[in-house]
């Protein structure tokens, strides 16, 4: 999995903490339960659209295949 593997899982395990750790502050302090689980909820969307860029940008920098170019199909 690798050190980057690891540390996502931190990091999407901790964003998830946030999430369920909000409802039962609320409760008791309403302004901190909404930051903790608006923090849990931007943390989890701008995690994986890091790793969605990321992603994108390695599938990208792969050489291309070398195949030949289409021949002229217009006549269907």
């Amino acid at each position: 999995m690798g050190a980057w593997g690891f540390a996502l899982r931190v990091v999407l395990l901790g964003c998830t903490v946030l999430i369920f750790a909000g409802p039962p502050v609320f409760l008791f302090e309403r302004r901190l339960g909404v930051f903790l689980m608006l923090a849990g909820v931007i943390g989890l969307f701008a995690t994986r659209l890091m790793v969605g860029v990321v992603g994108y940008r390695q599938t990208m920098r792969r050489p291309w295949p070398k195949v030949p170019p289409v021949e002229d199909d217009d006549e269907w």
